[in-house]
């Protein structure tokens, strides 16, 4: 009787190994370059025809500006990792122009050591692995941190020749993510902002739900907890509370369109206070840089020449600036939804009360995570 149960561990045993050698999520599977390399080929990363890449090409001096050089070229995060023998974290020369993000770009001693990250508002997180050298870039240029800088000790609604409108940047899904921990947006006195976005498990840095290669999202991350995603523009459906963000009365909709409301009732606080405080009024239009422009026959939509840069927006006012800051830093990252909707619904709702303290805009039905 004892050999025989031996006998029947030892076949148990040998089950379990070869249940293992044919499902083994736990081992880390090599996969080989060719396809690697076919993947990253498809994403924006590898497009040498891009604008990301080709903007400064017919400039006087075609190269890449020392402050956009780290993100917007191979040789420019090199050199602000020190791989060419400069300084370390620091942009110390303009890069070449013609290169990409490549395997190297990312795939280097400096990168694979990086154990923290430091935002451009000046905060410094912890974070190491293969998504840290993403946020390196997914992080803005700038901050609310200098926004409330430019306008310390100036009168709120006075207008100023020294105030123009600051551009955050884009995709910058990482200080979205980290919240009140980074400070990417304009973040008010007195209020709290959530910080790091704990998602689940398996979602908790770039790489856990981004292909690093392609860059695409595998829905099948999303499903795992959200049955109803099949696609992943299915992701926009995803609610994450009972609470009425935009004050819309709709309580089933997605957190994308949640977050989309508020954004438009921002748009439209802007142009009355704009019309109404400033007196010169305001137009919104975001795939034309400077993107805020004058709405010279005060209609609310940009006719046919005054998204020009010619007609840029003059009548700055410190109010009008961090509520645009805001707007921008929201409107850029267009998955704030899913990087942290909780912080993108704050600096939104805070937005709107700041407007609301001199113009007439109804937050009553909106609620501040």
């Amino acid at each position: 009787m004892k050999r025989n149960g031996i006998l029947l561990v030892l076949i148990v045993l040998v089950m379990v190994a070869i249940a293992l050698l044919l499902w083994q999520p736990w081992v880390a599977k090599t996969q080989p370059v060719s396809e690697i390399a076919a993947a990253w080929s498809t994403s924006g990363h590898a497009d040498y025809a891009s604008e990301s890449f080709n903007h400064w090409n017919e400039e006087e001096t075609p190269e890449v500006p020392t402050g956009c050089a780290k993100c917007h070229s191979n040789y420019g995060l090199r050199d602000y990792l020190g791989l060419d023998g400069s300084a370390v974290d620091a942009v110390d020369a303009p890069a070449k122009i013609g290169s990409v993000v490549t395997c190297e770009t990312c795939h280097n001693p400096a990168a694979d050591s990086l154990t923290a990250v430091t935002f451009p508002s000046g905060e410094t997180v912890d974070a190491s692995g293969p998504a840290t050298v993403c946020m390196e870039c997914h992080q803005a240029t700038t901050s609310g941190v200098a926004v409330a800088q430019s306008i310390t000790g100036m009168d709120p609604d006075t207008v100023s020749e020294d105030l123009k409108s600051v551009n955050p940047h884009y995709y910058a899904a990482a200080a979205t993510q980290y919240g009140g921990l980074a400070k990417g947006g304009y973040e008010y006195e007195g209020k709290d902002y959530i910080g790091h976005y704990e998602h689940s498990e398996n979602a908790q840095t770039c790489t856990d739900c981004h292909n690093p290669h392609d860059l695409t999202v595998d829905p099948a991350n999303c499903t795992t907890c959200h049955s109803n995603v099949v696609d992943i523009e299915d992701a926009r459906q995803i609610r994450q509370t009972a609470d009425d963000y935009d004050g819309d009365g709709n309580t089933t909709e997605g957190m994308a369109d949640e977050i989309e409301g508020m954004r438009q009732a921002l748009i439209a606080g802007i142009q009355k206070y704009a019309a109404e405080e400033l007196g010169t009024p305001i137009l919104f239009e975001p795939e034309a840089h400077p993107y805020f422009f004058i709405d010279t026959n005060a209609n609310g939509v940009a006719d046919e020449g005054e998204a020009e840069r010619a007609n840029q927006y003059v009548a700055w006012s410190p109010r009008l600036l961090r509520t645009t800051f805001n707007l921008l830093f929201v409107t850029k990252d267009p998955a704030a939804y899913v990087h942290n909707p909780r912080y993108a619904a704050e600096l939104l709702y805070d937005s709107l009360d700041d407007l609301s303290q001199v113009v007439d805009i109804d937050l009553s039905g909106m609620v501040r995570p």
